[in-house]
């Protein structure tokens, strides 16, 4: 079961994202916060396997909340942005405080799945192939190394369709 932490300033979206997350059937809502003072106290009680953080909240925005859990907190939760104005600057701004992928609203249902699974499992991934690599010792190339594709980005980027992903 995947323990998800929802940080949205809206009660209403907090609503929605809380009923879309329900709806998954191996993951769960471990608590929901309306500002980042809070979210840094239920990501500090809960634990949960991933956040996701809205960047505009009042008392401590998704930015200052993020730094504080990667900076302080030393907590190394996945945290996936929200964010309703996508801009460049916001999103090299997520990737400096330390968030691990961003989300816009409206948030698509399969997109919000397939990022929190992708977003835990990459770590995994990468683990799996350096002990590939590690086992699968080549003598004339030490340099090659195993070559994974993420499926579900796959899927999302050729539509589902056989063609193009045979390419």
């Amino acid at each position: 079961m995947i323990d998800v932490l929802l940080c949205d300033a809206h009660t209403v979206v907090l609503a929605g994202l809380e009923r879309l997350v329900s709806t998954f059937a191996d993951m769960r809502v471990v608590a929901t916060a309306t500002d980042g003072a809070a979210a840094l106290a239920a990501a500090e009680q809960h634990r949960p396997a991933v956040v996701l953080m809205d960047l505009q909240m009042p008392e401590m925005n998704g930015f200052e909340a993020t730094e504080y859990i990667r900076n302080t907190m030393n907590l190394k939760i996945p945290i996936i942005a929200l964010t309703a104005d996508v801009t460049t600057a916001d999103l090299a701004k997520c990737k400096a405080v330390g968030m691990n992928d961003y989300l816009a609203k409206p948030v698509d249902e399969r997109v919000l799945y397939s990022k929190i699974v992708g977003i835990l499992k990459k770590p995994k991934l990468a683990k799996l192939s350096a002990k590939l690599n590690e086992n699968n010792e080549v003598k004339d190339n030490a340099d090659k190394q195993i070559k994974c594709i993420d499926l579900v980005y796959l899927n999302q980027r050729t539509k589902s369709n056989p063609t193009l992903m045979m390419e």
